[in-house]
């Protein structure tokens, strides 16, 4: 029934049943406070580099977006870039 432990006769002895299922109850918790402390670990990461991470994207899409349009529609001979687009924070949020 419990694993097949040996060690103890749970029938008999009140006092191991209770130690037996106190630790393992204790067990769970700490492993479960673990995780926990693994995922906020994580989501503080990943929420601190989120903003660079946003004006990045942003910035590789204009520079996508640019780049095909200066070659699909005015392709020159000798092409110069025309555009320089500037990604600032807003004070206002």
């Amino acid at each position: 029934m419990f694993g097949e432990n040996e060690f103890f006769d749970f029938k008999t002895s009140g006092f191991y049943y209770g130690i037996y299922f106190g630790v393992t109850i204790g067990m769970n918790v700490m492993i479960l406070n673990l995780l926990v402390c693994i995922i906020s670990n994580v989501f503080e990461r990943v929420q601190s580099t989120e903003k660079s991470e946003d004006i990045k994207a942003r910035i590789e899409m204009l520079t996508e977006v640019e780049v095909l349009a200066h070659f699909l529609c005015y392709y020159r001979a000798e092409a110069e870039p025309m555009y320089l687009h500037k990604i600032t924070y807003s004070n206002g949020g």
